[in-house]
């Protein structure tokens, strides 16, 4: 039976609308700033805080530690390197109980390189701990100092070549939702606590690794 015109434009005119998106003010060009407000932490910074903190008491004795951490570990004697001794391999000493990287492998010429001499000053049994830059960051500066980026598998794949292959842990922080946020530049304020702590595999803004030599 054939439907009525009247019935077929009415349909028309009130059919639900789908595969729309209301972009807002990410439509405008100047929404993606990358510019956060002095004293503010974005969003990277925070998942990289708390994946180190939820850690930090597991470090004792020696620990070697490359980057700016955001924790402190009252139990443990620190030396800090840079990323130039990265790069050239001036590692003071060696013997280390552990090690700790924060954000430098992305900064390094050679980020495989680079984690086989920090492992190559550890002793064995060490523990290892890693965050790495995912998908994209919007900090000031970002691009000028940070060459590579990485997945939860690429992460796997190097420590495993230097460490038991069982022993490594690696874990996905951040969601689209956040990467969106940091994209845009916005402080990790900008989320409530639950949009923050949904973790999406394929928007990993920080990967975070631990691994015993």
């Amino acid at each position: 039976m054939a439907v009525p015109l009247i019935k077929r434009i009415r349909r028309f005119l009130f059919a639900r609308k789908v595969g729309r998106l209301r972009f807002g003010a990410l439509a405008s060009p100047d929404s993606f700033s990358g510019a956060l407000a002095a004293g503010q932490d974005g969003l990277a910074a925070h998942y990289t805080t708390e994946f180190l903190a939820a850690r930090a008491a597991l470090l004792r004795g020696r620990i070697l530690v490359a980057g700016a951490l955001p924790v402190a570990l009252p139990d443990a004697q620190v030396t800090r390197i840079g990323v130039a001794e990265l790069d050239q391999g001036g590692l003071p000493g060696e013997d280390y109980d552990g090690a700790v990287l924060v954000d430098v492998l992305g900064q390094v010429d050679d980020p495989h390189e680079g984690l086989r001499r920090v492992v190559a000053a550890c002793r064995p049994g060490a523990l290892l701990l890693a965050t790495l830059p995912g998908v994209v960051r919007a900090e000031p500066g970002f691009e000028d100092t940070h060459q590579w980026r990485f997945t939860q598998h690429l992460a796997k794949l190097m420590f495993e070549a230097v460490a038991p292959p069982a022993s490594v842990r690696v874990t996905a922080h951040g969601n689209v939702l956040a990467a969106v946020a940091c994209a845009a530049g916005s402080p990790a304020t900008a989320l409530s606590r639950a949009q923050r702590d949904r973790h999406d595999a394929p928007y990993p803004l920080v990967i975070g690794v631990q691994a015993a030599r």
